[in-house]
């Protein structure tokens, strides 16, 4: 039987447990062997201190004696790590819309734990953590400083300078605090000194750092119709976007759409489905508000965009739909990440989300400013501004002899004593007449308003005689004007 001694002495003359280690397998058992045939076998140094070594060789009949010994066996215990995380590529969102799959859930987190184990024979190692988006660093790129310290280059580090003593343990990363890390996509770094040695691992997962900007519309007030909508974000002068560095820009929308939870091709998926909005635009299901406006500055002026349904009428913008259900979107992107919003009472589709636009004509007196007379053979200017977005509406110019206040209704002002001025003699039926009643679509918005052709009122036979008259506009986009 042969017995195997590792001893730091390359002169023994006798080699047994005093003067020599007992070499052990990789099992951890004494290692002996039998004479016959070689075989390869694997010898265990954990607890064997660092330097050169001789293996000696003795066998049960020489005894004490040597009968061979090695060339010198340097043991070295250079630091092993054996777990290093993330295994799995994980996303951090600080603008709550990417989950840890990098899907626009809208349900994010901040911070990662990073676990890592390391071996180190029960020598003091200095273990130190840092990310960098370059994947290919390798143990040259680690600098010491001669007491446990290390620097990576290319390497921003997660641990103190001088390190950590545990062999494992979890370091928390939070991309917010206590500095803000860049958007990125990063690997993680573990390495280790033992004063006589380094060790570098890389983690197999990658941690895509991404800041998402963020958007919350509020729902509207007040009741439609109307001719200016304001959208606001934020009214109480918070929450209402942000963005790390201020760069993101807001796109509203408008769509017979309605917003739902989930990826489907029926509604537009709140917060992830931007993508949907934009391929709704170029097939004409979603029409463009405005875009462009800065996430930054963030007064409460700043969060709100105030839309003229009237430019509508001179754009190439379609006009909504009147009687159906529509409802409002606000995309924000920063050129990495598009967050869609839908503007609602709290709560996708309900009552506060659902606008329904009605156009009714429009008319306005800009003309005479004072009193004015018109006698036979004379005319004087009546001029107005007009509108009706999605029809051609018809306008009557009458002269009433009351005084009905600055709104009235044409049947009261016809219950009067007054006169249709753009008609044959003074008298018109309700029905619209084409050819007699003016265009709101027509270029000119204005009457020259003669007397000589009134020798009927509207109710009655009497021609118009003189006095003070009144001048009432009537609008309307029906088929009459009762």
């Amino acid at each position: 039987m042969y017995r195997f001694f590792l001893s730091s002495s390359a002169n023994l003359k006798t080699v047994d447990e005093t003067s020599a280690q007992e070499a052990l397998t990789a099992a951890g058992d004494a290692y002996v062997e039998r004479e016959g045939v070689g075989r390869a076998t694997s010898l265990l140094f954990r607890d064997v201190a660092p330097g050169i070594y001789y293996l000696y060789a003795t066998s049960s009949v020489t005894g004490t004696i040597p009968l061979v010994r090695s060339r010198a066996i340097a043991v070295r215990h250079e630091p092993v790590f054996q777990l290093l995380g993330p295994e799995t590529t994980s996303t951090l969102d600080s603008g709550d819309l990417l989950d840890a799959n990098g899907v626009a859930t809208g349900s994010s987190i901040q911070q990662l734990q990073i676990v890592y184990s390391l071996i180190d024979q029960g020598w003091e190692t200095h273990v130190h953590l840092f990310y960098s988006a370059n994947g290919e660093l390798e143990q040259t790129a680690l600098t010491g400083d001669g007491s446990g310290g290390l620097a990576l280059a290319e390497g921003i580090p997660l641990t103190p300078v001088e390190g950590l003593l545990a062999k494992e343990d979890t370091v928390v990363w939070n991309i917010l605090a206590p500095e803000l890390v860049s958007a990125g996509d990063y690997y993680i770094y573990a390495a280790a000194s033992d004063l006589l040695s380094t060790a570098l691992v890389r983690s197999q997962g990658q941690v895509r750092v991404r800041h998402a900007p963020f958007l919350s519309l509020d729902a509207l007030d007040g009741s439609r119709p109307q001719r200016f909508v304001s959208f606001t974000w934020g009214r109480r002068g918070f929450d209402g976007d942000a963005d790390v560095d201020d760069d993101a820009r807001i796109d509203l929308y408008l769509s017979r759409l309605p917003a739902t939870s989930t990826l489907i091709d029926t509604g537009f998926a709140i917060p992830g489905g931007a993508e949907q909005v934009l391929l709704a635009l170029t097939s004409g299901q979603t029409q463009l508000i405005f875009g462009n406006i800065p996430e930054d500055p963030d007064e409460r002026v700043d969060n709100q965009y105030v839309w003229d349904l009237w430019s509508l009428a001179g754009s190439v913008s379609s006009v909504p739909e009147a009687g159906v259900t529509h409802y409002a979107y606000g995309v924000i992107s920063d050129g990495e990440s598009r967050r869609l919003d839908q503007m609602n009472g709290g709560q996708l589709n309900d009552a506060a989300s659902r606008m329904v636009f009605l156009h009714p004509p429009s008319i306005r007196a800009l003309q005479p400013v004072s009193s004015v007379s018109v006698e036979p053979g004379r005319s004087g200017r009546v001029g107005w501004e007009d509108m009706d977005l999605d029809d051609d509406a018809r306008i009557r110019v009458l002269l009433s002899r009351e005084d009905l206040g600055e709104v009235s209704t044409y049947a009261a002002v016809a219950a009067g004593v007054s006169y249709v001025v753009n008609s044959v003699d003074g008298r018109a039926d309700v029905a619209v007449d084409s050819l007699m009643d003016l265009s709101e679509d027509s270029t000119v918005d204005h009457l020259e308003v003669r007397i000589d052709h009134l020798a009927r009122a509207v109710t009655t036979d009497d021609p118009l005689v003189d006095g003070e008259y009144f001048i009432y506009l009537a609008i309307t986009d029906t088929g009459d004007f009762a």
